[in-house]
């Protein structure tokens, strides 16, 4: 289909002050059903998505489904006068999208401590009860003997969890002692470690550096020092697209699903708070679990320190 043209619903800001620059462009470097990303010439990453995906730190929200169809990898993308080209194919026209805005108020989210810590635990158990805790989640919640000597499991499957408990095990000691070396050195092997577009160990890295933010008890450093550090780490180890979410969470920028979840966590009832956390399963085959996982660790570690 030549010149197919949908309108987009929403852009996030940081992704509009990227396509508003003059003679931007990129290419097509992923296509699927649901999504379609983009890397701009600067190396960054746009992400175009349906409406059942939702607004993201990358992303524009375009209407309907099943435009992305027809989009190859590799084709030129072309910004110009509030819309984008990709090929000959289609255009999305963003330029009365509305504009959404990925960062987070954190001191909003900690003001009622009690009522965040009873709704954090409230999400362990639940994840513990209700989903199957397979991997990085089980590693964190304790509910697997960290699967390495399970001799039922693929020698792959004991690989990678033997790697992933050393660093998340290592990043959490290292953060609670606040040795920075430590920390960047635990948070290098969890780097890129995993299958995927966005691997295991990143999504992990993402979620902990929300989970840093609301629940810092055991870090011996600043939050805000310690996520630069767990970038720094992770800088050309791992995929584009992860490179680019490990960046966003350092400068506080998450999801929609994010925001939905930190907000019932600091306001919200235990059954909103699991509605929440649902939705962030959801994402992709693993990577809303691991990334959970990851926001969970600071609170799950000094939970056991005490």
């Amino acid at each position: 289909m030549r010149n197919q043209r949908v309108k987009a619903l929403s852009i996030s800001r940081p992704v509009f002050d990227r396509v508003s620059r003059a003679g931007l462009t990129g290419r097509v470097f992923a296509s699927y059903r649901r999504a379609c990303n983009l890397v701009t010439s600067a190396g960054e990453i746009i992400a175009l998505v349906g409406p059942a995906i939702g607004n993201g730190p990358l992303n524009i929200v375009i209407e309907g489904s099943g435009v992305f169809e027809h989009v190859e990898t590799g084709w030129p993308a072309v910004f110009s006068d509030g819309q984008l080209a990709l090929g000959d194919s289609l255009v999305v026209l963003w330029g009365s999208a509305r504009l959404w805005s990925p960062e987070v108020n954190w001191g909003c989210l900690t003001t009622r401590p009690m009522r965040l810590k009873d709704n954090l635990a409230a999400l362990c158990s639940w994840l513990s009860q209700s989903y199957t805790t397979d991997g990085l989640p089980g590693l964190v919640l304790g509910e697997e003997a960290r699967g390495c000597e399970d001799k039922t499991r693929s020698p792959q499957k004991r690989a990678f969890l033997t790697i992933a408990w050393a660093g998340i095990e290592g990043l959490m000691r290292a953060l609670q002692d606040g040795d920075r070396s430590s920390i960047h050195e635990s948070a290098a092997l969890l780097a890129g470690l995993g299958p995927g577009l966005t691997p295991a160990g990143d999504d992990y890295l993402v979620g902990l550096m929300a989970g840093l933010r609301i629940w810092p008890g055991p870090c011996g450093v600043p939050p805000e020092e310690a996520c630069q550090i767990i970038l720094e780490a992770t800088e050309g180890k791992t995929t584009l697209l992860s490179q680019a979410f490990l960046h966003g969470a350092k400068e506080g920028l998450f999801g929609e699903n994010w925001h939905d979840l930190l907000s019932e966590l600091a306001r919200g009832e235990a059954l909103g708070v699991q509605r929440a956390a649902g939705r962030i399963l959801s994402s992709g085959a693993t990577s809303g679990a691991d990334a959970l996982a990851g926001f969970l660790s600071p609170y799950v570690w000094q939970r056991r320190l005490a």
